[in-house]
C-alpha cells in the first residue's frame, strides 16, 4: 500500500515538474519572440524601410509615432527683395524631388513663387475647399464668412494661379475695425483653426511633421497690425496646433530677412519699373507724348526712393516690432532674423535654419549645392536706362516714321534696340545724371531712416550708425542713386549714329 502511494506521489511530482517546465519554456519563447520583434522594428526603422501607418522614418527625426510628434510650423515672411524667390524655388525643387519629405518629413504648404501648373493648382484649390468649410465658390468668388456676413477675399482665378490667400485673409481681418483690438478678440478661421485643419490634413495623409509657409507679402501685412493684435496674432495658431509648454509642444518659427533700407528701395525701383513691367504696364508700352497723356516716363531713381521711403519704412519697422511682440514671452514661438548683407548667402542661412544647422542633412536635401535661382534683377535694371534713351531718341526725331509721320516701331522695340547698342559700349561711355544739392535734405532723411531700421533689426550690434553711414556714402559715390542721362547720351555723335542705324534696320 505504501509502495503504491509512493508511486502516485512520484508520478504527481513528475507531472508538476513537467507543467512547470512547459510554462517556463512558453515564457521564454514568448519573451524571445517579443525581443525579436523589437529588434526587427528597430532595425527596419533605421534601414529606411517603408513606414507603416503609425510610424514615420526620416533622417531628421528617426522613428517616432506620428501622433506623438509635435508640428513644426515655419512661416517665412519675406519681405520683398530679400531672396524670397530663390528660397521658394529651391524648396519647390527639393519637394518635387521627394528629398524634403524623405529627409526632413517636411511639406511646403504655401509659396508665392514657383507656382504649380494650372492642373496642380486646381487640385490645390479642391483641397482648400475640402478643408475650409467657410469658403464658397459662389459667383466665382471665394468668400470668408464672419458672423454669417461674407467679405470678398480673393477671386477663384487668383487661387487657381497659385496665389496664397493668407495675406488677403489677415489683411481683411486687420481692417475690420477697432473691435479687433479688444481682449475678446475672435480671430477668423482662415488664420486660426480652419487653416490649421488644412495643415493637419497633410499631417494625417502624409505623416509629415514640418510645414513651411513662404510669402514675401506677409511681412508687409504684419506691418499694418496694431500692437494689441501683434501680441495675440499667433494665439489661435498655437491653440490649433495643439500642445502646451514643453519639448513635446508644436512650435512656430518666423523667419524674416533684413536688407539695408537703401538697397531695398533701389531694388524695388527695378522691380516696379524694369523687366516684365514694361510689358504689363500700358503706360510703359506707349510712347510719351505731350503732358504724358498716353505713355509715361520711368520715374527718376532719387524721386522714387524719396517718395517711397516713408510708407515702406513704416511697414518694415512695424513688421519687425510686430513679429517680436508675437514671439515675446512664448517658448513656442521663435523670431529668427537673417541679415541679407552679412549672411553671405540668404538661401544657405534659410536652409541652415530649416535643417537646424545639420550640414549633412542640408546636403542630402538640397543636393544641388544651394543653387540659387538666376537673379534677373540686373538685366531688368538694364532695361530702364535703355528706355530713357529710347524716349529721348523719340523726342529728337531719331525713330523712323511712315509717310504720314507716324512712328513705325514700338517703344518696346526701340528699347530693345538701344539695349543691344548699349551692350557694346564700355562703362566710361555711359553718362549719368545724379541727385543735385536740392535733394540733400531728402537724402539726409533717407540715411537717418536707414540707420534707424538697421538699429531696430540688430539692437545688440555696436557701431551701426558708423557702418551704415559709410555704406550710404559709398553708394552715393558709386552713383547708385544716379540715372543714365538720356539727353547727354544721345548728344554723342557716334552713339547717335549707331542708334539711327539700328532703328532703321527695324523698319
Amino acid at each position: 500500500m505504501l509502495t503504491k502511494k509512493c508511486v502516485h506521489v512520484a508520478l504527481l511530482f513528475v507531472a508538476i515538474v513537467y507543467i512547470v517546465l512547459q510554462i517556463q519554456l512558453a515564457s521564454r519563447t514568448s519573451s524571445a519572440s517579443w525581443l525579436g520583434a523589437t529588434l526587427l522594428v528597430t532595425t527596419t526603422a533605421y534601414s529606411n524601410a517603408i513606414p507603416n501607418n503609425n510610424t514615420t522614418t526620416n533622417s531628421f527625426y528617426g522613428s517616432q509615432a506620428t501622433g506623438s510628434r509635435p508640428i513644426r510650423l515655419i512661416i517665412h515672411v519675406g519681405p520683398p527683395k530679400t531672396a524670397t524667390t530663390s528660397i521658394q524655388c529651391t524648396l519647390a525643387k527639393a519637394e518635387k524631388s521627394g528629398r524634403l519629405s524623405k529627409f526632413l518629413s517636411a511639406k511646403v504648404v504655401e509659396a508665392e513663387s514657383c507656382r504649380p501648373t494650372v492642373k496642380e493648382a486646381r487640385l490645390r484649390f479642391d483641397k482648400y475647399k475640402d478643408q475650409f468649410q467657410h469658403l464658397s465658390n459662389k459667383e466665382n468668388n471665394i468668400t470668408i464668412m464672419k458672423d454669417d456676413e461674407p467679405n470678398n477675399m480673393e477671386t477663384l482665378s487668383k487661387v487657381i494661379k497659385g496665389r496664397s490667400f493668407i495675406p488677403e485673409c489677415i489683411f481683411k481681418w486687420n481692417g475690420l475695425g477697432d473691435d479687433y483690438t479688444t481682449t475678446s478678440l475672435r480671430y477668423p478661421n482662415c488664420w486660426g483653426e480652419s487653416y490649421l485643419n488644412y495643415i493637419q490634413s497633410y499631417r494625417t495623409a502624409t505623416k509629415h511633421s514640418t510645414f513651411v509657409i513662404s510669402n514675401e507679402h506677409l511681412a508687409m501685412t504684419f506691418g499694418k497690425f496694431r500692437e494689441q493684435t501683434c501680441k495675440r496674432v499667433l494665439d489661435d495658431v498655437l491653440s490649433s496646433l495643439g500642445g502646451g509648454s514643453g519639448s513635446s509642444s508644436s512650435t512656430v518659427e518666423i523667419i524674416y530677412t533684413h536688407r539695408m533700407f537703401l538697397d531695398y528701395l533701389i531694388s524695388m525701383h527695378s522691380q516696379e519699373y524694369g523687366g516684365d513691367k514694361f510689358k504689363s504696364k500700358p503706360v510703359l508700352r506707349k510712347w510719351v507724348v505731350s503732358e504724358e497723356k498716353e505713355g509715361k516716363h520711368t520715374p527718376a531713381l532719387v524721386n522714387y526712393v524719396t517718395e517711397k521711403m516713408k510708407l515702406d519704412f513704416d511697414l518694415l519697422s512695424n513688421s519687425i516690432k510686430c513679429l517680436r511682440l508675437a514671439s515675446n514671452g512664448s517658448q513656442r514661438v521663435q523670431f529668427k532674423l537673417i541679415d541679407y548683407s552679412d549672411s553671405g548667402n540668404v538661401l544657405q542661412s534659410f536652409i541652415r535654419i530649416l535643417t537646424k544647422g545639420d550640414e549633412s542633412l542640408a546636403s542630402n536635401i538640397f543636393n544641388v549645392a544651394y543653387q540659387i535661382r538666376e537673379n534677373e534683377a540686373f538685366s531688368k535694371k538694364q532695361l530702364i536706362p535703355s528706355d530713357r534713351i529710347a524716349l529721348i531718341a523719340y523726342t529728337e526725331g531719331l525713330i523712323p516714321t511712315d509717310a504720314k509721320g507716324n512712328v513705325i516701331i514700338s517703344r518696346g522695340e526701340a528699347r530693345a534696340a538701344v539695349k543691344e547698342v548699349m551692350d557694346t559700349l564700355n562703362t566710361t561711355q555711359i553718362k549719368y545724371r545724379c541727385p543735385q544739392k536740392m535733394y540733400q535734405p531728402l537724402l539726409d532723411q533717407l540715411l537717418e531712416k536707414t540707420i534707424q531700421l538697421e538699429q531696430l533689426a540688430f539692437p545688440e550690434r555696436e557701431g551701426v550708425k558708423e557702418q551704415v553711414s559709410q555704406k550710404f556714402k559709398n553708394a552715393i559715390n558709386n552713383q547708385r542713386l544716379c540715372d543714365v542721362d538720356g539727353y547727354e547720351m544721345v548728344k554723342d555723335a557716334k552713339l547717335r549714329s549707331l542708334l539711327v542705324e539700328k532703328f532703321q534696320s527695324l523698319r
